[in-house]
């Protein structure tokens, strides 16, 4: 059976990747994105970059709520 949400995080992730081969992100968007894909499926930099937002595909709510006690998470 596919596993929709698996696809896309992993789709997430290569344009992650994408993304930081042309030089858009930042020191700060990938200690972020690295520190969400402990807990979630996926995670990429969204926005304008550098200086945008980083987001994650969760694994489950157990998940999400250690992302968010995690020492290295910021909002």
């Amino acid at each position: 059976m596919v596993k929709h949400d698996e696809i896309f995080a992993g789709l997430m992730n290569i344009n992650h990747g994408m993304l930081y081969a042309i030089g858009v992100s930042s020191v700060e968007l990938e200690k972020a994105v690295f520190e969400l894909r402990k807990f979630y499926k996926g995670a990429k930099l969204c926005g304008k970059g550098r200086g945008g937002i980083a987001i994650g595909l969760k694994k489950s709510e157990e998940y999400s709520h250690k992302a968010t006690k995690s020492p290295d998470y910021r909002i």
